[in-house]
């Protein structure tokens, strides 16, 4: 008697026990609905990046395939339970419409990749097996956990995780940069002046002129320095000795380069009064250290002088002269 009811309960847990694990497969099982009226019965296990990937089950060999499908090829998705076969699905199940499929291939493309999920990690099961996931598809909305992703690095370091790739980097901003120039004529630098003054205006004093000046050379643009001039008056006027600051300004970074020249200062000798000289022209150079300039410029000297009377020639009267020129020089510049 015994033997009999251990042999009956042994064919009834037999009987159970493929029912259950029958409603098991079944509540996890999901159907994909294709645009060529093919529908395909399984478990989805990834949905990314357009593509949806289902694992079938033979139901007569048990064997296990993995398929995967285009979003653009799926009519619908039905997530779920599944009836037996042949039978109606209900207007219940979670289904995506293929627009908002592709909305949402639209979104996920352009938003930073997600890690993947694996169907055997404890967070796709949970994933799963959210109810508030579930009921936000019955209701056509879909909520996505939030996933930590890894910021990329924004150092010129590597990351401490290098597997030999270079990560993100922005590289180091020099504090400053030294501007590089075509000719290396910084420091030291003199000139001398070799030119002619015609005299123009009402006092007219034709006169000789040799100039020096020496100063510094900031870079190949800029010159500033000190200098002296002798003007050897040529029709019995006045002749001076200015004292001057002398700015200089060459427009191009070239061996050959306009400048701009100007000279002012007071002259202590012979006519007194302040002068003035501006020139334009243009510098030739070879080996960027010597350069000749030819320029054409305006020249003012202020001259107060002291000649004898014609009523009283034992007595003097003092002369307050300007002279006016236009000036042609030739440079030597070293």
């Amino acid at each position: 008697m015994l033997r009999k009811s251990i042999l009956l309960l042994s064919v009834v847990l037999l009987q159970l026990l493929p029912v259950k694990g029958q409603d098991v497969n079944n509540k996890l099982k999901d159907v994909i609905y294709l645009k060529n009226k093919e529908v395909v019965t399984g478990t989805i296990i990834k949905d990314e990046l357009g593509v949806f990937t289902i694992k079938v089950i033979d139901e007569t060999t048990k064997n296990e395939t993995v398929q995967t499908f285009q979003k653009f090829e799926v009519e619908k998705v039905i997530r779920g339970s599944v009836p037996a076969s042949g039978s109606n699905v209900s207007a219940d199940n979670k289904e995506y419409n293929s627009n908002k499929q592709n909305l949402s291939l639209q979104n996920s493309a352009n938003s930073q990749a997600q890690p993947d999920l694996s169907p055997l990690t404890d967070s796709y099961s949970d994933l799963l097996n959210n109810e508030n996931l579930h009921q936000n598809l019955k209701n056509d909305r879909v909520s996505v956990p939030e996933m930590s992703v890894p910021t990329p690095v924004q150092s010129s370091m590597r990351s401490q995780e290098d597997t030999g790739d270079l990560t993100f980097w922005t590289p180091p901003r020099p504090k400053h940069r030294s501007r590089e120039w075509n000719r290396d004529i910084s420091g030291y630098r003199g000139f001398i002046d070799y030119g002619y003054t015609h005299g123009v205006g009402n006092v007219k004093n034709n006169r000789f002129e040799i100039i020096s000046s020496h100063g510094y050379q900031f870079n190949p643009i800029f010159f500033l320095g000190l200098g002296v001039g002798y003007n050897l008056s040529l029709n019995k006027k006045e002749s001076s000795l200015p004292l001057f600051i002398n700015p200089r300004i060459n427009f191009l970074d070239e061996g050959t380069t306009p400048f701009w020249d100007v000279k002012g200062g007071y002259s202590f000798f012979g006519g007194r009064g302040y002068y003035v000289s501006s020139s334009f022209g243009v510098s030739f150079s070879k080996n960027d250290k010597v350069a000749f300039n030819i320029g054409l410029g305006y020249t003012l000297q202020c001259a107060k002088f002291d000649e004898r009377s014609t009523i009283d020639p034992s007595k003097f009267v003092t002369l307050d002269e300007k002279y006016n020129g236009i000036s042609l020089k030739l440079t030597f510049e070293y």
